[in-house]
């Protein structure tokens, strides 16, 4: 099953070339809108399998395509997308870009090359003619339809030559047949400078008091660079930084939380080049956030039945958990994505919100909770499952993937309690659906309204943020208990104060922001948030 390109990928493929495309002299430019162009095949091995316009998929679509499955079975072949004689007579510095998808691919460097050659004849079997094997960097791993762009492929060696061949050569065998798909090629000369931001490139939700790296790219600059935000809440984050192409960034813990912000990187000389995030940013202050950025997180998969399992997935600038029972054909699945135990005792006014896409037609995605899971066991055997799937909105959509807002799901119900949220798919033999599922976010309010805000404004915790280390300084504290919570609401350190100041070692907690609980003999109540970084 496959994810078509949006109208938003095609805008921001044009709003690249429009916004570079003024400094670079473009050489060559092939989006396979009308066959494959400038491009031509050559089979090597097996005449029934070659290189094809694909008009179904792309990014956009048509692309170029080739697989050595007919269908049935793996085939062995070799098989070449030959461009025209390029001429580099009168450039320099140029280079090569290009967006591929790869998918059933167990070695993408053997099988899916890119060649130049200087002496090929352009027509008849191109082994017969000089091949140089570029090296190419952050390629697709091989096992997605989502189209990805590797870093641009320096060509300065071939500067000043003609008689040039760029060649994209597939090979595959009876134990391995990939589908290979090739879009959007450019061979331009970079000679003016140029900024890009890779991250943050918008849709992120970066919370307070974690860490997270800005990463961009230059061509032809090597000045030191200025680093904002932008927004409503505007600020710089660097006046003047080396050039290094990354930066970690600490988000403050009392930053305005806003939906708005852009990550700007520019020349710190007179502002050019620039650029800033694609689309916006999320600064947010949840309970607990699961973005899936590389992995199910904190998240457990567990399957009841069938091979499918969820798994993280990424298409352009979202990343999402993903479960699909679609393998060869439909195949009946029960597969659950369970949330880690949250905590309720410790907040109040608690509600959950995610985002949900769905494509093809098969059953509807499950909102499933329980208070008393034990957190490993198989659900189905284990623990008490409450339905909340008519509490949230749900794309339901069965042509296209459409994200959309679950709504606010009202969790007071379980307030005291510790809770698990889990997404239970199921397909069958004859549907099966593909579901994804982003920005799974708990909010809520601390329990402050029991706490008496000008007790708490008199106790001092220094110093804040910190590695782990924290002292505590209040009169009023004297004997009191100490609780500390993450984010998720489980507690992960007690202790008692000792007259009136107390030393607090949590350097063996993770990075992020914690909340101390104070308790007086006389049950005064006191709240303070600290950051470990």
């Amino acid at each position: 099953m496959r994810t078509l390109s949006t109208l938003f990928t095609a805008a921001f493929i044009m709003a690249s070339i429009l916004t570079f495309g003024q400094n670079k002299e473009v050489i060559l430019e092939e989006t396979f809108d009308n066959g494959l162009g400038e491009f031509t095949q050559y089979n090597v091995i097996n005449d029934d399998l070659n290189w094809y316009w694909d008009e179904e998929f792309g990014d956009p679509a048509p692309c170029a395509t080739m697989t050595g499955y007919d269908g049935q079975v793996d085939n062995e072949t070799e098989d070449w997308l030959i461009s025209s004689e390029l001429d580099f007579t009168a450039y320099e510095q140029l280079r090569l870009t290009f967006i591929e998808a790869i998918n059933y691919e167990n070695d993408v460097a053997a099988n899916e090359k890119v060649l130049v050659s200087t002496d090929y004849s352009g027509s008849g079997d191109p082994n017969e003619a000089t091949w140089d094997e570029m090296e190419i960097t952050n390629r697709t791993d091989g096992q997605s339809w989502n189209f990805i762009e590797p870093d641009p492929v320096d060509l300065s060696d071939y500067d000043g030559m003609s008689g040039v061949y760029i060649a994209f050569k597939y090979t595959s065998s009876s134990d391995n047949a990939a589908t290979w798909e090739i879009d959007n090629i450019v061979v331009e000369e970079a000679t003016a400078e140029e900024l890009i931001v890779n991250t943050p490139n918008g849709g992120e939700h970066w919370q307070r008091g974690e860490t997270y790296d800005i990463t961009w790219t230059t061509n032809n600059f090597n000045n030191n660079v200025k680093i904002e935000l932008t927004g409503s809440n505007a600020q710089v984050l660097e006046e003047s930084i080396e050039n290094t192409g990354s930066y970690s960034w600490d988000v403050p813990s009392d930053i305005a939380l806003a939906d708005d912000y852009r990550v700007k990187i520019s020349d710190v000389d007179d502002g050019m080049p620039m650029d800033q995030s694609d689309t916006t940013l999320s600064i947010i202050d949840a309970l607990y956030f699961g973005g899936f950025e590389e992995d199910l997180g904190d998240f457990m998969m567990y399957s009841v039945t069938g091979d499918q399992e969820w798994y993280q997935d990424a298409y352009m600038f979202r990343n999402y958990a993903k479960m699909s029972g679609y393998s060869g054909g439909a195949v009946e699945n029960e597969d659950w994505l369970i949330s880690p135990a949250f905590d309720m005792d410790a907040y109040e006014n608690e509600v959950l919100t995610f985002e949900s896409a769905s494509k093809y037609e098969g059953p509807a995605l499950d909102l499933m909770m329980s208070t008393d899971y034990d957190g490993s066991s198989d659900p189905t055997q284990q623990g008490t499952w409450n339905e909340i799937t008519d509490e949230a909105d749900w794309d339901l959509n069965i042509d296209n993937y459409n994200w959309t807002s679950s709504g606010e799901i009202d969790l007071t119900t379980v307030e005291g309690s510790s809770v698990y949220i889990a997404f239970v798919y199921h397909s069958n033999s004859n549907n099966a659906s593909t579901w994804e599922v982003d920005n799974f976010m708990l909010q809520g309010n601390e329990t402050n309204s029991i706490a008496d805000n000008r007790f708490s404004s008199g106790i001092s915790v220094y110093p804040n943020p910190s590695n782990g280390e924290f002292t505590v300084v209040s009169e009023a504290l004297d004997n009191a208990e100490i609780a500390v919570y993450s984010v998720t609401g489980a507690k992960v350190y007690e202790t008692q104060m000792d007259q009136g100041k107390q030393n607090i070692n949590l350097s063996n907690l993770d990075k992020g922001v914690y909340t101390l609980r104070f308790i007086t003999q006389d049950n005064k109540v006191g709240v303070k948030q600290v950051v470990i970084k």
